[in-house]
This record gives structure tokens, sequence and C-alpha cells, in this order.
């Protein structure tokens, strides 16, 4: 029911499967290992960042595993929804030589890099990020329009403190 309940987002239940399976002598360590990925996920979503900081860092030591990539993401993005975009970038830095071999975690990391330039105002390295994962990326089409969403947040704020007027005459 774990992942079902996570699959049908009802967070709290996520939670509370999670720590009965914590509980129970008899679940395999690779059961409960799920079970700490999915309950570190729903704290995610039920914004209860501090806990899930704390959580997915507990996966951050295992550099080969597309599960401890994916960590290392919601590690640095929580790290960015707390306004600490520098910490974010230096943490996504060092884990995009980390996890390399997962390509579809290593664009995620480059179009959260993007973002937090923009954030940090240096909107020539965010530009510059963002468009290199757009013109370079041929994989997953999600990540590209993700990509396409950011470069267009950046662009808008781009024209907004531009001194030009875009507007049509």
């Amino acid at each position: 029911t774990l992942i079902s309940n996570f699959e049908l987002q009802h967070y709290s239940d996520v939670i509370n499967d999670a720590k009965a399976i914590e509980m129970d002598q008899e679940i395999s360590d690779e059961f409960k290992n799920d079970a700490k990925f999915y309950n570190a996920k729903a704290h995610y979503f039920l914004k209860d960042r501090k806990l899930a900081l704390e959580l997915f860092s507990d996966y951050l030591n295992d550099k080969n595993s597309e599960r401890s990539a994916e960590c290392a993401y919601y590690y640095a993005k929580i790290q960015a929804e707390l306004d600490d975009y520098k910490k974010s970038n230096d943490f996504l830095f060092k884990a995009k030589e980390d996890y390399a071999m997962y390509e579809f975690w290593v664009v995620k990391y480059y179009i959260l890099m993007a973002s937090n330039y923009h954030k940090l105002g240096d909107n020539f390295q965010a530009k510059a990020t963002i468009e290199s994962i757009i013109q370079n990326y041929k994989g997953n089409k999600s990540l590209i329009e993700e990509a396409k969403k950011v470069q267009k947040e950046i662009e808008d704020a781009m024209k907004k403190k531009s001194k030009v007027n875009y507007s049509e005459k």
C-alpha cells in the first residue's frame, strides 16, 4: 500500500505506512529502504522541508544509485526553496559529478541551477545554462519543456528589468 498511497498522493498515509514498515522486524532492509525513500518524498510534498531535507540527506553517501541521484535533486531543491540558492548550486555542482551516469537527474540539476542563477541575479549565467540544455539535450521531452518554462521565466524577468520597450507599436 505504500507505493499506492504515494501514487494516489495520500502522503499522510505514506508516512504512517513507512513508520509501520520501519518498526516491523520481519520486513527486509530493502523494503525498509523503499519506505524511507517514499517517506522523505511524502514529507517533501507535505512541505515539511526540514524533515524531508534530513531524510533525503541519508541517501547522499551512495553515489551508485538513481534513487540517490533523485534524493540529491530534492535536497538541492529544498535548499533553493529555503532561498539558499548559492548553497543549492554549490551542492548541485558536486552532485552532477557524483551522479553523472544518471542523465535525467543531471539535466534536472542544470535546470535547477539555471533557476538558482536567475534568483541570485546572474541572468547571464542563468540564460546560458538553460539555453545550453534546450539546444543540446535530446532526451526526455518533459525535461526540455521544463527547461523552456524556466527559460521563459528568465526572459520575462529580464524584459521587466530592461529599459527597452518590448511591446508592439
